[in-house]
């Protein structure tokens, strides 16, 4: 074998395992029943996707997101996650994650104190039974 062809043969299966480790994360990962709704996530947080980036991030244990394969998780477009992805790049929560030689998805991971992300992963578990009321649409 060529002296090149192992480092790209590892780097492939390494890019390969951790396209089916997201995979199986993101896509098997436990959805707050009924609470990652996108109203509970507009009230709370204002943008109908924020809460659903959040709960990625904070419950991944490398703290890692491809916006991609979020999307096709929840059956929406890549696009809808950049303005929270922004805001919470914008609060020092986010960065994206180096890119490898090779591959073609954007990464992004958290950032910031350890302290807020763990805060984040209590609200998301918090979140996991709450239902709101019926009229919590309606003002008063």
């Amino acid at each position: 074998m060529d002296f090149w062809c192992t480092p790209l043969i590892l780097v492939i299966h390494y890019t390969l395992l951790k396209f089916i480790f997201r995979k199986y994360i993101i896509m098997g990962m436990r959805q707050p029943a009924r609470a990652v709704r996108q109203d509970v996530s507009v009230l709370l947080l204002g943008n109908r996707h924020k809460l659903a980036l959040v709960t990625a991030l904070a419950m991944t244990r490398d703290g890692q997101v491809s916006l991609s394969e979020l999307a096709v998780a929840h059956g929406v477009s890549t696009a809808v996650y950049y303005p929270p992805l922004k805001d919470l790049i914008a609060l020092g929560l986010v960065r994206q994650a180096e890119v490898l030689a090779g591959q073609r998805r954007r990464w992004y991971e958290r950032c910031g104190d350890p302290r807020v992300w763990k805060g984040l992963r209590a609200l998301v578990r918090a979140l996991e039974d709450f239902s709101p009321p019926a009229n919590s649409h309606d003002p008063e």
